[in-house]
């Protein structure tokens, strides 16, 4: 169990958000303190987040969202990973080992998840920009929602992992950014497998179409589905994917922080790494990397 000092935390968000690096002290067990750097404050739809390196640690960082009453977040060290939650209103940091969470069953075609009837629509209701902002909706299974404990928790998680995302990009000297435009409950209540995405992306199929309207209103450029599936995207790594349909991706809940991000990865054109897939669709660059012994 651990206690969090929301007044400190409003402070950094304040020093953040004007644009000033602000100094944190993340004590998460004995021999896990660090001094955070927080270099990112952003509003979420009940809260905000934080994120930024760890002081004096190789690659290390830290994210926290806090709605309320409630907090979510991760850190990450070469050594540990670590994860923060609210249960009730009781704050837990556990120390997970990402090297055991299950890896990405990867990229789909479609064609062949089309059903009888269905359509891949080729037009898209998203707003025209200069494409570095990915405008996220985010949908969610009741038995996703279950399995994290509520629908706040759910919406936390959610933030956390869209505010997880941009760290990432950012340390990663990308101009990309996501920015979450909905998250939402839909009425799917089918095995959690392949055939989740596929229900997900396809219109006319009668699984999740609601979820199309939704996308249009809100002119989002990715839906991501959250569930009790490992997950996978369609993507643009095959040319005969539709783009519409290319930008659908589905994961689990409750997993690793870097669930969305992942998906994103596949959505906007990366394989896993070349060990994994030693293809060169859409392009010979067209691969993620993967740390030795670790699973994101």
């Amino acid at each position: 169990m651990a206690r969090l000092d929301f007044g400190s935390m409003a402070a950094v968000r304040e020093a953040a958000a004007s644009g000033r690096s602000a100094a944190a002290r993340l004590n998460l067990f004995e021999d896990a303190e660090f001094d955070w750097i927080v270099r990112r404050a952003a509003a979420t739809a009940g809260g905000y987040s934080l994120s930024g390196p760890l002081a004096s640690v190789e690659s290390g960082t830290a994210t926290l969202v806090a709605n309320g009453g409630m907090v979510v977040g991760s850190a990450w060290t070469p050594e540990a990973a670590y994860r923060i939650r609210t249960v009730g209103r009781t704050q837990i940091v556990e120390r997970v080992d990402p090297s055991r969470w299950p890896a990405c069953d990867g990229t789909f075609k479609v064609g062949a998840a089309l059903p009888s009837g269905a359509t891949a629509r080729d037009s898209s209701a998203a707003a025209p920009d200069d494409g570095s902002e990915i405008d996220l909706l985010v949908v969610y299974t009741p038995h996703g929602r279950r399995k994290v404990g509520g629908h706040r928790t759910m919406l936390a998680e959610i933030d956390h992992e869209v505010a997880w995302a941009n760290e990432a990009l950012a340390a990663s000297g990308a101009a990309h950014r996501a920015r979450l435009v909905g998250a939402a409950e839909v009425d799917y209540r089918q095995p959690d497998d392949t055939r989740a995405l596929a229900h997900l992306a396809i219109q006319g199929d009668g699984h999740m179409d609601e979820v199309h309207a939704l996308r249009d209103r809100l002119a989002a450029d990715a839906v991501v589905l959250k569930t009790a599936w490992i997950g996978g995207a369609y993507g643009l790594l095959f040319p005969d994917n539709p783009r519409s349909v290319a930008s659908f991706g589905a994961t689990d809940v409750g997993g690793k922080p870097s669930a969305i991000a992942h998906v994103l990865g596949h959505v906007m054109g990366a394989h896993h790494d070349r060990e994994s897939y030693s293809g060169n669709l859409p392009f010979p660059y067209s691969h993620g990397y993967e740390l030795p012994d670790v699973r994101f």
